[in-house]
C-alpha cells in the first residue's frame, strides 16, 4: 500500500473512531472470528437477532448493533424522518 492511501486510511479510521466517541452505539458481541455485524430494520432493536446470533457465533464474532434511538442506543439530536 502508498504511503497516501496509508494516511487516508489512517484519517478515515480517525473519523471514524471521533463518530463513535461522539454518537456511541450499542452493540452486543458473540463469538469469535471474523467479525460479522448483524443491523436491524425500522422500530426494531438488535436483540432480533439473539438466535441467529448464537448460532452463527460459532463461526464469527457476531455484533448485534443498535440503531441510535432503538434499543439501548441513545437518539442523538431530533428524531425526523
Amino acid at each position: 500500500m502508498d504511503r497516501r492511501k496509508s494516511e487516508q486510511c489512517a484519517t478515515q479510521q480517525c473519523a471514524a473512531a471521533d463518530t463513535l466517541a461522539r454518537f456511541p452505539l450499542h452493540v452486543e458481541v458473540t463469538g469469535q472470528g471474523d467479525p460479522l455485524v448483524m443491523l436491524h430494520g425500522w422500530g426494531m432493536h438488535g436483540g432480533i437477532w439473539s438466535e441467529t446470533a448464537a448460532r452463527f457465533s460459532q463461526y464469527f464474532e457476531v455484533n448485534s448493533v443498535d440503531l441510535p434511538g432503538h434499543g439501548a442506543s441513545a437518539l442523538q439530536g431530533a428524531f425526523t424522518l
